[in-house]
């Protein structure tokens, strides 16, 4: 009785483990990083056609944010990047740009957001 017990449970365990050993895991290696540029005055007020550049080194990307003051950007693989975010508040050069800084860790298979404020 007892080795009818122990055969009846080898055969699933055989299968178990042969559906783990061979089952491919591919996980997702891309860092997505979503910028958000808002004001420091004003949390709430978030600022669209700013200029955001990521880098760190080699790595270097740039973009405008859009409506909702966002920009989003992948890599293919992790890193710590700098960021700067540039708003252009006059056309006729009296004022300056205003401007915000901030560091972001990209993570594997995951979306990081960040928050920078302009000053």
């Amino acid at each position: 009785m007892k080795r009818k017990f122990l055969k009846a449970l080898f055969l699933p365990a055989i299968f178990v483990a042969s559906v783990f050993v061979f089952s491919n895991c591919a996980k997702e290696t891309d860092c997505k990083a979503v910028i958000t540029v808002k004001f420091l005055y004003d949390t709430n007020f978030v600022v669209p056609n700013a200029t955001v550049r990521l880098e760190k080194y080699d790595i270097n990307t740039s973009g405008i944010t859009d409506g909702g003051g966002r920009f989003s950007t992948t890599f293919k693989s992790e890193a710590i990047l700098d960021v700067f975010a540039t708003i252009d508040t006059s056309t006729t050069g009296l004022f300056p740009p205003l401007t915000g800084t901030g560091t972001i860790r990209l993570k594997p298979g995951e979306t990081v957001e960040k928050s920078i404020f302009v000053n």
